[in-house]
């Protein structure tokens, strides 16, 4: 058996090409097609009886119809969604646009041209918003498992870092495996503010772990002695790094 029909804009009555036309329930679960560049479609191979049959295609509400045989055209009328345009600036604390940073928006991303801007559709009139920045800047929000409210025509400002400085204890004892020592750590942004880096952001390296362990666990920097000798100590922040620091390791 086979199945035809014409799948149709509701606004405008022209056919929706390629529009998907499936058959939802058994026994003719999976068999499908496509509609041409009219919008008709056709559909074989079917086993007779009652089935479930959906038409969906990008941009438009889904619609489905039961049928009691596949012996009749079926046509189908979608709704386009209503979209909403995106489109904004992203630029640093000090106004400047800030080119190559992501822009993402329920399931719609934009990434920023020279001059900051973005722009994509949605059909939300609100959407979970975050921003993941280049090298130098603090995405928006810091943490990737948060987001912020982003709506039309929103412009966005991120912070770029200006300095990350670590101050590890200039000297410390070979550890018995027992004893870490804090180091203090702080980020400036071109906003002036100065602030503790977001526990899950900051990385702490050693120019010769063999000397010296430098690590950040559970948003705890902290500095652990392995054999005598020295190892320079280095902050990273999204990109950033701080001067290195040297530490000795000196005898218990």
């Amino acid at each position: 058996m086979s199945l035809t029909g014409v799948v149709r804009d509701a606004a405008t009555g022209r056919g929706v090409p390629n529009a998907e036309v499936e058959c939802i329930s058994s026994p003719n679960t999976g068999r499908g097609s496509r509609t041409d560049a009219n919008g008709a479609y056709r559909i074989d191979g079917l086993t007779d009886g009652a089935m479930w049959i959906k038409a969906s295609a990008a941009g438009y509400a889904p619609e489905s119809f039961s049928i009691p045989s596949a012996r009749d055209a079926l046509n189908f009328t979608l709704t386009a969604y209503q979209t909403f345009l995106y489109s904004g600036t992203v630029r640093d604390g000090r106004g400047r646009a800030v080119p190559g940073a992501t822009v993402e928006g329920a399931d719609s991303i934009s990434v920023t041209d020279a001059n900051g801007h973005y722009e994509f559709s949605s059909r939300f009139n609100s959407v979970a918003g975050r921003v993941r920045t280049p090298d130098g800047y603090e995405p928006k929000p810091v943490s990737s498992t948060m987001t912020f409210p982003l709506e039309p025509g929103q412009n966005i400002t991120v912070r770029r870092i200006t300095r990350v400085s670590v101050w590890p204890p200039a000297t410390v004892p070979v550890s018995d495996g027992t004893d870490r020592r804090s180091v203090r750590t702080e980020v400036e942004f071109d906003t002036g503010q100065v602030e503790s880096p977001h526990v899950d952001a900051m990385q702490l390296s050693s120019s010769d772990p063999s000397v010296l362990k430098a690590a950040v666990v559970a948003g705890s920097a902290y500095v652990e002695g392995v054999k005598l000798g020295s190892a320079q100590v280095t902050g990273r922040y999204f990109g950033v790094l701080s001067a290195p620091q040297t530490v000795q390791v000196i005898p218990r």
